[in-house]
């Protein structure tokens, strides 16, 4: 399991991605939560052996920013503390 916090802020939201790999799938998952206690959360699943990591992100990630309820414009390639466990 691999997981990247954002040291910044976007619009208002703290963003975490979380993501976990089998033989088969790469899970991806993007959370996002603010000071309030509102938050959202989208999964993505993809086939590990199809896809690069970097074209699986982008897929990911223009999802969370079309199916997200409070607007949130997310891009993964800004600076993140990666944690793997």
């Amino acid at each position: 399991m691999r997981e990247l916090h954002f040291q910044d802020k976007m619009d208002g939201f703290q963003i975490r991605l979380v993501s976990d790999s089998t033989k088969m799938y790469t899970h991806i998952t993007i959370i996002a939560r603010n000071d309030v206690g509102e938050g959202f959360e989208h999964s993505s699943k993809y086939l590990t052996f199809f896809l690069h990591p970097e074209v699986m992100l982008g897929r990911a990630t223009k999802t969370f920013n079309r199916k997200n309820p409070y607007g949130i414009t997310f891009d993964w390639t800004r600076k993140a503390d990666i944690i793997l466990e």
